[in-house]
């Protein structure tokens, strides 16, 4: 999976986290984002759950986390 934030495409024409095939480039899935994002996605794993963080600016700036579904 290839995971990029882009800066406009959301449903409200906003930014949005997107997962992508390795293989094929089909979308997976993506997510609005409530602001931009100011750094890579980054991936993690904790008691074998896959989570996915990414810094988004604003005032002050946040590290959102999501859980990928099993």
């Amino acid at each position: 999976m290839v995971v990029s934030a882009l800066s406009a495409g959301g449903s409200d024409g906003g930014p949005r986290l997107v997962a992508r095939s390795k293989e094929t480039g089909e979308e997976l899935g993506s997510i609005d984002l409530p602001t931009g994002a100011i750094g890579t996605p980054m991936t993690y794993m904790v008691n074998g759950k896959q989570h996915i963080a990414l810094a988004i600016g604003g005032r002050p700036p946040e590290m959102i986390s999501f859980t990928l579904p099993n």
